[in-house]
């Protein structure tokens, strides 16, 4: 199951079971803000497990968390003090 369930076809789902899909990604992309080693891969496989019969298919899977991987805020520890007020081209 590893690699196939990324082949897998897409599903025809109600909006209820897209959304719920979507929810899992969007969750799973900010717990793996918080962590190194859940790759969107192995997220994937988890929700791959527990969404059963009726699951979102791995490229919409990823287009969800992608976007909410990426729209989220930066960790405390990356930001390095600059706030959106400095200039870089100050001397």
């Amino acid at each position: 199951m590893r690699s196939r369930v990324f082949a897998d076809p897409p599903m025809e789902l109600t909006d209820a079971e897209r959304k719920r899909g979507e929810r899992a990604a969007r969750k799973a992309a900010r717990d793996a803000r918080k962590s190194l080693v859940r790759t969107k891969r192995y997220q994937y496989r988890r929700y791959r497990e527990k969404a059963g019969d009726k699951y979102l298919d791995w490229p919409q899977w990823r287009i969800t968390y992608l976007e909410e991987y990426r729209r989220g805020p930066l960790p405390e520890s990356t930001r390095g003090g600059i706030s959106a007020g400095d200039s870089f081209l100050a001397s």
